[in-house]
């Protein structure tokens, strides 16, 4: 069973996404934070239970109270042995900027533009896609 983790504020894109990944990954356990210091939180909870914290998350950059690329830094601050997530941004900002910010992070492995589609959570999920999805 795959661990997926939603962290966006945006409610419509969180239900939109979490319907797709159901759909193609039927046995998966999805969680869902509007924040990401409510997603910080959980970790930090679990760190201890390395097995049950999220493998995947979608992760969008414009949020109240911690920022995506707030929550990236304390992640990493962190320092969970042997946690290593797979993270994709998930943004409606297709600014160069963000996207660039976002290749300065070991753990990013995309930039997906939102909405997330079928195509790209195929691609992620047959782990084919390193890069920006835009």
């Amino acid at each position: 069973m795959m661990k997926i983790c939603i962290i966006d504020d945006e409610r419509i894109c969180s239900f939109l996404a979490q319907k797709l990944i159901k759909k193609l990954v039927p046995d998966s356990q999805i969680s869902h934070f509007s924040n990401g210091q409510e997603a910080i939180d959980f970790i930090a909870q679990h760190r201890s239970i390395v097995w049950s914290l999220p493998e995947l998350i979608f992760l969008d950059i414009n949020m109240p109270i911690t920022n995506g690329w707030d929550f990236l830094d304390i992640l990493q601050e962190l320092k969970i042995s042997n946690y290593h997530p797979l993270i994709y941004i998930s943004s409606s900002s297709q600014d160069v900027n963000d996207i660039e910010k976002a290749k300065t992070y070991s753990s990013v492995r995309g930039y997906l533009c939102k909405p997330l589609t079928p195509l790209m959570l195929e691609r992620i999920l047959d782990n084919t896609s390193h890069n920006c999805v835009c």
